[in-house]
């Protein structure tokens, strides 16, 4: 069977980072970008200065750990995960800036994904949204292409698509389906490979 991957967000920021990636036939992305915070709205950014420089710093005061999940922000992290995160959210280019790059993150196979890859974003994501979404992007390179959809609220009918709307069961038979669709295109991909083979 082929493997195949669906990333969200952090999750598919790292599929460079991964072992055995030459193995993956296809990737669908969703809302995966930088996480520049002076590309965001000025209310989101404020909520990333609070989170970074001031939730951050007090919890690990009186926690010694990021103690984030029991505030309904997002999961709990270690100190170092904090830090590391906030330095990269500071430059546009995110751990592709030579700060970062092949010093403290490995970024050499970024530039040479062997598998085609479909990339979704929200039009109302305030992280992923069009400037960071293009400017991870531009710093990826498949041998087998990649192609990107923009998704609005408009068109499906809805208020919100935001960063985690993607997951929601109100999406079960349009945005689902066609992340389906596309890993379905992938899979038959692979079929046709082999049988040329």
């Amino acid at each position: 069977m082929p493997l195949l991957l669906v990333g969200h967000s952090a999750g598919g920021q790292q599929v460079g980072l991964a072992a055995g990636i030459e193995r993956y036939q296809g990737m669908v992305a969703i809302a995966v970008s930088t996480g520049y915070m002076k590309s965001m709205s000025w209310k989101f950014w404020l909520k990333t200065v609070y989170f970074f420089y001031l939730f951050g710093p007090i919890s690990q005061a009186l926690w010694g750990c990021i103690r984030a999940k029991r505030f309904g922000i997002m999961e709990d992290l270690p100190t170092p995960v904090l830090k590391e995160w906030r330095d990269w959210c500071e430059k546009r280019d995110y751990f592709f800036d030579s700060k970062f790059a092949e010093k403290t993150v490995p970024t050499a196979r970024y530039s040479n994904l062997p598998f085609p890859i479909h990339v979704f974003w929200a039009s109302d994501d305030e992280i992923s949204n069009e400037a960071n979404t293009t400017q991870f992007w531009s710093h990826i390179k498949s041998s087998q292409g990649i192609t990107f959809r923009k998704v609005t609220p408009e068109e499906l009918q809805v208020s919100s698509i935001d960063h985690f709307g993607f997951f929601k069961k109100r999406f079960r038979d349009t945005l689902w389906e066609e992340a389906l669709a596309q890993l379905e295109e992938y899979y038959k991909k692979t079929q046709t490979d082999v049988i040329a083979s």
